[in-house]
């Protein structure tokens, strides 16, 4: 993933939400092909990494992103990322 490096603590007046669930806290990089957010989820309360897709991503895109997040699921290390959830919003 290509970025800065650095954490982005600025979050605007009213933050978005994504799906409805999802409070956008800060930008943690941005790739090519998508963008990784510090979310909170609000039926919880925890504060978690959310990626998402560019607007405009191609059919091959979208399946390889359903690829890496059926891969991830299936790993379990200390070492790896835990995804929790896939889904999409047309927002």
């Amino acid at each position: 993933m290509r970025g800065s490096g650095k954490l982005s603590r600025e979050v605007a007046p009213t933050a978005p939400l994504i799906a409805g669930r999802y409070r956008v806290e800060g930008s943690l990089g941005q790739g090519g092909a998508a963008q990784v957010y510090r979310v909170t989820d609000l039926s919880s309360g925890v504060e978690l990494a959310l990626k998402r897709l560019s607007r405009g991503a191609t059919r091959s895109l979208t399946e390889l992103f359903e690829l890496e997040y059926q891969t991830l699921a299936s790993l379990n290390h200390p070492r790896t990322v835990e995804v929790f959830e896939y889904g999409r919003d047309e927002s």
